[in-house]
């Protein structure tokens, strides 16, 4: 939903998929990227959670829509 706060993770190591959960998880919430400098790990977790991510910090912050990080 448009209203949702749009979440964007940092990090897509082990405990990623934990956080991806629970943001599907809350109302209110959606999943709204993932950075990490590891492109295999963040390419893994997009075709796991089904989001858009970056291995360039500025690209996510400029480009996620995000509203919580």
């Amino acid at each position: 939903m448009a209203d949702d706060l749009g979440v964007l993770i940092l990090g897509a190591g082990r405990v990623s998929g934990n956080h991806a959960r629970a943001i599907a998880e809350t109302t209110g919430t959606r999943l709204a990227g993932i950075f990490d400098i590891d492109e295999a790990r963040v390419e893994a977790f997009e075709a796991k959670h089904g989001c858009p991510g970056w291995t360039d910090m500025e690209r996510a912050l400029a480009q996620a829509d995000a509203q919580v990080v």
